[in-house]
């Protein structure tokens, strides 16, 4: 009884914070729809930021049924190239490839369910665009971008979700 007495006022808290209207936040710029797969399948950003001159920075994103993209911040579609199923894209400064530091781009690629890949770029700001290495198959189980990214560039990611 007590117990029940010491958490009905959690329970009324609880159950008038679900009615709570939730505030709207607009959107300073959108993108288009990046590709004719069937249905916008906008996902998974990653911000580039130019150290140069932010207002410079790049988004880069999946369609999940046709590719990798690249926006600029008021974005508009710089760059497309049709890889299919990509998902989850990660990046990393700063990574030596080829001898050069560069910005390492991952993207999973959920195309073949029997034999996930991940996709590998590197990435070319000036372009922009995207200079992609042979995919690579992704460890056992599935991954996210982020993690696989980390061990791409040689480092321990800072966290890891992996779907069954």
């Amino acid at each position: 009884m007590l117990r029940s007495l010491l958490l009905a006022p959690f329970a009324t808290l609880l159950a008038a914070a679900d009615r709570a209207p939730l505030p709207e936040v607009p959107a300073r710029a959108e993108t288009a729809p990046v590709t004719d797969s069937k249905g916008d399948r906008a996902d998974d950003p990653a911000i580039w930021r130019n150290p140069d001159d932010p207002t410079k920075s790049l988004v880069i994103s999946t369609d999940k049924k046709a590719g990798i993209a690249i926006h600029d911040l008021a974005g508009r579609l710089l760059s497309f190239q049709p890889l299919g199923d990509l998902n989850n894209v990660n990046l990393r400064n700063n990574v030596r490839i080829a001898g050069r530091k560069a910005t390492l781009v991952a993207a999973s690629d959920r195309s073949d369910k029997d034999v996930p890949l991940l996709h590998l770029f590197r990435l070319d700001p000036a372009g922009p665009t995207l200079s992609r290495s042979a995919p690579s198959p992704r460890p056992r189980g599935r991954p996210m971008a982020s993690a696989s990214i980390a061990a791409a560039a040689g480092s321990t990611p800072s966290w890891c979700i992996r779907k069954a």
